[in-house]
């Protein structure tokens, strides 16, 4: 996502009381000021704007991160699960052994026999 600065916009410039001023270099003077004034307002609100842009761009690519983050903790979850059921070596599913009662009674007796 680019996101691109806003270009200021044009302002209706108006003097006031500049017409009033008697004096030439001072009237001049005081439009300029105004000429400067108006260049950084429409600075100014090219600038919000710019930023305004930048969190909506900055919020919509955390609400993307945030679902991919959670896309991969699922597919690593699935994953280590899948790598739970199988055995290393031959990638095949584990089969669960179930002892009958006769050989873990024999086992039980081994052991506390001490072979």
């Amino acid at each position: 996502m680019t996101v691109k600065s806003t270009t200021p916009p044009t302002l209706k410039r108006q003097f006031p009381h500049v017409d009033d001023i008697v004096d030439w270099r001072a009237q001049q003077t005081i439009r300029l000021l105004w000429d400067r004034v108006f260049d950084l307002e429409a600075r100014v609100q090219a600038l919000t704007t710019t930023v305004l842009n930048l969190v909506g761009a900055t919020n919509q690519q955390e609400t993307e991160i945030a679902d991919v983050k959670r896309e991969a903790d699922q597919a690593l979850a699935l994953s280590q699960q899948t790598k739970s059921e199988e055995t290393p070596s031959t990638g095949k599913r584990r089969k669960h052994h179930t002892y009958s009662r006769r050989s873990t009674t024999w086992k039980m007796r081994c052991w506390s026999a001490g072979w």
